[in-house]
């Protein structure tokens, strides 16, 4: 016959799983609520601040000064901004943003188009243009 294990035993096993999982539910709420303040607190503002870096880089490749360049920025209203943030959050592993961001500061447009042409759908391309001409004639 085979033995069965005391009634107590199993008692403190079910204790010591019942223990474990609230355990393991207290990190999961604590590690889900850590990646929303990153997410509100940090990533966003992250993601901004490269925007507006990459869009300062690309004019001041194009030989624009930084008082062109900075008037741009101001003009442009916060739909635009919210544009091109969001383009860059559907793209924003490290590796094509550090890409990216060396093309336009190298001032090797090229490279950039044809790295736009490869991670960007058509309609991201055609927003991004938009957005262009529209604040383009404002730079001279």
């Amino acid at each position: 016959m085979a033995e069965t294990a005391p009634k107590h035993i199993k008692k403190e096993n079910r204790k010591t799983g019942r223990k474990w999982r609230k355990v393991l539910a207290i990190i999961i709420i604590v590690l889900v609520a850590l990646g929303l303040i990153f997410r509100l607190f940090v990533y966003d503002k992250l993601i901004s601040k490269v925007s507006e870096e990459a869009v300062s880089q690309a004019l001041a490749s194009q030989g624009y000064t930084q008082e062109q360049v900075d008037s741009v920025l101001s003009q442009m209203s916060s739909r635009d901004k919210a544009t091109v943030e969001n383009i860059i959050k559907n793209h924003d592993d490290p590796a094509t943003v550090k890409e990216a961001l060396g093309y336009a500061s190298s001032g090797d447009t090229e490279a950039l188009a044809q790295l736009a042409q490869q991670k960007l759908t058509a309609e991201e391309q055609a927003q991004l243009e938009e957005i262009y001409a529209r604040y383009g004639s404002t730079l001279g």
